[in-house]
């Protein structure tokens, strides 16, 4: 399995993103599979202001926010390239939207 970020279509490896830090912000994250099969994705370490910090990965396609700092998250997927399966997130919230009020 390969994994790489993407900037629009483009396909990064590392990924710089400017201060201050923005716990909104999020990272799309693809991957590519030799071969169908389980997987899974980890945090290795944190440091800095990412010991503190929640650090979620979202499922776009079964519409699962994972907590990636209390375990791996395991997944199945099909041989081929997978761009838009996942973001790096750092809250696990919704998008809200203000109280509709129509006078």
């Amino acid at each position: 399995m390969s994994i790489y970020t993407l900037v629009g279509e483009i396909k990064t490896n590392i990924q710089g993103r400017a201060l201050p830090f923005d716990q909104n912000d999020s990272v799309a994250v693809g991957f590519k599979a030799m071969t169908a099969g389980n997987y899974s994705l980890a945090i290795g370490a944190t440091d800095g202001l990412f010991d503190a910090q929640n650090i979620y990965l979202e499922d776009t396609e079964l519409g699962i926010i994972h907590d990636l700092k209390q375990a791996p998250y395991h997944f199945s997927a099909a041989a081929g390239n997978h761009p838009t399966r996942f973001v790096l997130r750092y809250n696990n919230s919704g998008l809200s939207v203000g109280q509709f009020n129509p006078n």
